[in-house]
């Protein structure tokens, strides 16, 4: 699998060679001033002698030593580097050698790689071919809407006899399901009406098990329990409460067998004329009720998941995640912190304060030394009692790092999300822009160390908390015209903006940056960027690979299918048809390899356009386009 492993030893890889970078937590003010004078905060940055993260040196095809020989004047020397060693660095190859003929060893100028090439373990190489197969039919049943089929990965009905459909793998095999959850049935004052298969005295959903070349011709029951929703069921795989006495439920894998269990959360309990949410057994022995996935079906009977105390006031932990109600409840999420196999229950903050846009939910702690607490999931369920779960300064200007990731919400605000980027499994704390500027839903604000050294901040997962100091991840040019990569997923605002995700895009375990549009001048708005070589009909995405403390400075070229939208290509991971003959498609691991694959769901049809499957009249089925090695 090509697994490069890029580098620069210039100042403006620093941290790509070495251990990253880490600043002391008074560093944190700098931060601040960077976005207005980037070289001071560099300068800042590269005065601390403290590292955090992956400690390894950049790849060599042979060790460094310290064999002596004689300098000019006659005496003994240090070879700071074995004969013959080499190492990747400034764009290309840095062999050790004996420059002057005097026996000691060092470093010398980079040799350039040739086109098309990349540094990887001190050599040259082409990348190994990558890229996506021809086209082969993925068989799909009849059924999804009356109008379209099963014609996206998931769906709800439109009319009588139309179903609820999701895609995933139910029964823990590595190949995608095609789930059908629920039908629209006929009742009185109703259009239609969702309601669970079998539902109230044996419900179960169809499953259409993946088979490797499509889904099976015949669905097969998969008993689930009589709750959900009164006079519906569990017609989704997730849903909340309508009325008093109906459950929150979520599909969840509580017992880390890659199998996701059917988890009740809560119900909806009577509140004086309204309902709120409770937890079942609240407040003395608050528990979740677990159905567990035995891979033909959920089972007969729940087991309990135990829950701390807590939670907001009269309710408890009754859903996976939420927000306070009034002042003093906390915010909560549920995910696994530690990388042990069980979500932990994480409370990032509560409301202390309200104005008029209501509740403000700050990070627990002072601002100074904030942190979360962490309920730590095992078998049967949470802790009893929390641990602090330490967390840097920054996040929302004056509230701190009160949810698990966000976009700003105001000036000065951080974005910030969690994703695994040194590759040990955990989660890391990753701020990648401020913003200076809020325009509706959007947002601007330029990326650390803009345009000299582009970076991310990041703040390593040590498995009891976040570093509190923080190390410099490396990213390219490229990503939003005057702000760089702004967040680890974004579209294009504008032209000269390009679009980009961070994605395992070759199967190496590792994350990618992929830039996969650019949007240029006279392009059709609705594009808001073509996919890369659209022009020159030879469309790509381009792929950064991750390596020592952030991602190459130069990406290869991974060629794309043909298909997408008409006037735009493939522009992004998925998409809907906008004219007639444009694709539905999606970017998903349809098949077990390990590789992610495109898959053309549908294509665009009528006035208004909306999605039909493929082969809908005759032979319905969706297209994909396996991921290579």
């Amino acid at each position: 699998m090509h697994s490069p492993s890029p580098c620069s030893r210039s100042l403006r890889c620093h941290f790509v060679l070495a251990a990253p970078v880490a600043f002391a937590l008074a560093a944190c003010s700098a931060y601040d001033r960077q976005l207005e004078n980037s070289s001071e905060f560099e300068s800042e940055l590269g005065s601390s002698s403290e590292s955090s993260g992956d400690d390894s040196s950049s790849s060599s095809s042979a060790a460094s030593s310290s064999d002596s020989g004689s300098d000019d004047s006659g005496g003994a020397c240090e070879s700071e580097c074995s004969e013959g060693a080499s190492e990747c660095g400034d764009g290309g190859v840095v062999h050790c050698v004996d420059d002057d003929g005097d026996g000691c060893f060092a470093w010398g100028e980079a040799t350039p790689c040739g086109d098309g090439e990349l540094c990887d373990a001190g050599a040259c190489v082409m990348p190994a071919a990558a890229g996506f197969s021809p086209p082969a039919v993925w068989a799909v049943p009849e059924g999804g809407t009356a109008s379209g089929g099963f014609k996206s990965p998931l769906g709800v009905p439109e009319g009588v006899g139309d179903d609820f459909w999701v895609l995933m793998d139910i029964d823990g095999d590595a190949i995608q399901d095609l789930v059908v959850t629920g039908r629209a049935v006929t009742k009185q004052g109703y259009p239609w009406f969702p309601r669970t298969m079998g539902y109230p005295n044996a419900p179960y959903w169809e499953v259409y098990y993946g088979e490797g070349d499509g889904f099976a011709g015949k669905p097969q029951p998969w008993p689930v329990p009589s709750d959900g929703r009164k006079d519906h069921g569990l017609v989704t795989p997730e849903g909340d409460p309508l009325i008093v006495g109906d459950a929150f439920w979520s599909l969840r894998d509580l017992n880390g067998d890659q199998r996701p269990d059917l988890v009740i959360t809560g119900r909806a309990k009577d509140n004086g004329g309204e309902w709120i949410g409770r937890a079942m057994g609240y407040p003395n022995t608050p528990y979740w009720e677990v159905y567990v996935n035995e891979g033909d079906g959920f089972a007969a009977a729940p087991t309990h998941w135990m829950l701390p105390p807590g939670g907001p006031d009269m309710s408890g932990f009754f859903a996976p995640a939420g927000d306070p109600g009034v002042l003093g409840d906390p915010k909560w999420e549920t995910r696994d912190l530690d990388d042990d196999g069980y979500p932990d229950l994480v409370i990032t903050g509560k409301a202390l304060a309200e104005n008029d846009d209501g509740l403000m939910v700050r990070a627990l702690g002072s601002l100074e030394t904030p942190y979360w607490e962490i309920y730590r999931g095992g078998p049967g369920g949470f802790a009893a009692a929390p641990e602090a779960w330490t967390i840097p300064m920054g996040g929302y200007k004056g509230l701190g790092f009160a949810v698990t990731e966000s976009k700003p919400a105001a000036v000065g605000d951080d974005c910030w999300r969690l994703r695994d980027l040194n590759g040990d499994g955990l989660d890391d704390l990753i701020v990648t822009a401020r913003a200076t500027e809020i325009l509706g839903d959007e947002w601007r604000g330029k990326v650390p160390g803009y345009p000299a050294s582009p970076h991310w901040v990041v703040h390593y997962n040590k498995g009891d908390g976040f570093a509190r100091t923080a190390s410099m991840w490396g990213v390219p040019d490229g990503g939003l015209a005057g702000q760089g990569f702004t967040d680890v997923d974004r579209e294009g605002l504008a032209v000269g903006d390009q679009t980009w995700t961070t994605r395992d895009i070759d199967g190496d375990g590792d994350l990618e940056l992929v830039v996969t549009a650019q949007w240029d001048e006279n392009q059709t708005l609705f594009c808001r960027g073509q996919v890369l070589g659209f022009a020159d009909g030879a469309p790509r995405w381009d792929v950064f690979e991750l390596g020592e403390g952030g991602f190459a400075d130069e990406p290869w070229r991974l060629p794309v299918p043909d298909i997408g939208l008409q006037a735009c290509g493939l522009r992004a991971l998925a998409g809907q048809p906008v004219d007639e003959e444009d694709h539905a498609w999606i970017t998903t691991r349809l098949d077990p390899d390990g590789y992610l694959d495109v898959v053309v769901t549908g294509v665009g049809v009528g006035d208004p356009v909306v999605p039909e499957v493929l082969g809908f009249e005759d032979a319905p089925h969706w297209q994909i386009f396996r991921g290579a090695p």
